[in-house]
């Protein structure tokens, strides 16, 4: 059947294989909203060890509008992936693109 996204969250911060946290994730960042304690689960997996599942996290943070550039700029200086660095820097430069870039934004950068 279908995971509820709290179902979702379990798995994520539960389940010991890499593919299936990132399945989860996945699953979440197609869930059209999620509530507190999900959303928590989601910003702690950024501690997970497989790029897979951080990068699915991104994402369905992504697709919760929760991002903005100071938590943006927060995450980035502990990235250490370079496909998640690389979707982070894709992401702030979706936030750039509107506005003149400050001083601050381009010493983010």
């Amino acid at each position: 059947g279908d995971l509820t996204p709290e179902a979702a969250a379990a798995v994520l911060s539960e389940n010991r294989y890499g593919d299936m946290r990132a399945k989860a994730a996945r699953h979440l960042a197609g869930a059209r909203e999620v509530g507190p304690e999900t959303r928590r689960c989601l910003i702690e997996s950024f501690a997970d060890m497989d790029p897979e599942v951080r990068l699915a996290c991104f994402d369905a943070l992504e697709q919760q509008g929760w991002w903005n550039i100071d938590k943006l700029r927060y995450f980035l200086e502990d990235i250490d992936c370079p496909i998640l660095r690389a979707a982070f820097l894709r992401k702030l430069a979706g936030f750039l693109r509107p506005m003149n870039a400050t001083a601050r934004h381009r010493e983010i950068l």
